[in-house]
């Protein structure tokens, strides 16, 4: 075994910063409850353990396959239920389609805002247009009194 699968590594090393982060945020105050001690680091002798993500290990009814330590020879107490399993990798999807509609949401509430102000901004225009035409007739009313009084003077 000249060779370590990775994730457990890391699945080591992200444990020990949140204990560290644990600590130092206890340290200043900033996690509630009571104060938080330094990791400790386990022996040898103590019992050993590995964390492997989705992607570093497969199930089958016989046997689990590990990265890069292979096959580990199982033998179940009742038989695998590769439904329960299913049923996670389904609802992580649904949360993760749930978040996107939630974003989708957000994005069109968005859009429905920009629309009322650029409608806003419509009647706004109308108005000032109501209002130039309002103005041209009242310069052609009074050009037409000019015209008017020249007919008159002539």
């Amino acid at each position: 075994m000249t060779e370590v699968s990775s994730i457990p590594l890391q699945q080591s090393l992200k444990d020990l910063e949140t204990a560290y982060s644990n600590f130092f945020a206890s340290c200043k105050g900033e996690r509630k409850g009571k104060k938080v001690k330094p990791p400790k680091f386990k022996k040898r002798k103590s019992k050993q353990s590995a964390r492997f993500t989705d992607n570093g290990f497969t199930v089958n009814q016989h046997h689990v396959t590990l990265a890069k330590i292979g096959d580990l020879k199982v033998v179940w107490s009742r038989p695998l239920s590769v439904i329960s399993y299913q049923l996670s990798v389904i609802s992580y999807q649904l949360s993760v389609i749930s978040y996107q509609l939630s974003v989708i949401s957000y994005q069109l509430s968005v859009i429905s805002y920009q629309l009322s102000v650029i409608s806003y901004q419509l009647s706004v225009i109308s108005y000032q247009l109501s209002v130039i035409s309002y103005q041209l007739s009242v310069i052609s009313y009074q050009l037409s009194g000019l015209s008017f009084q020249l007919v008159v003077f002539r």
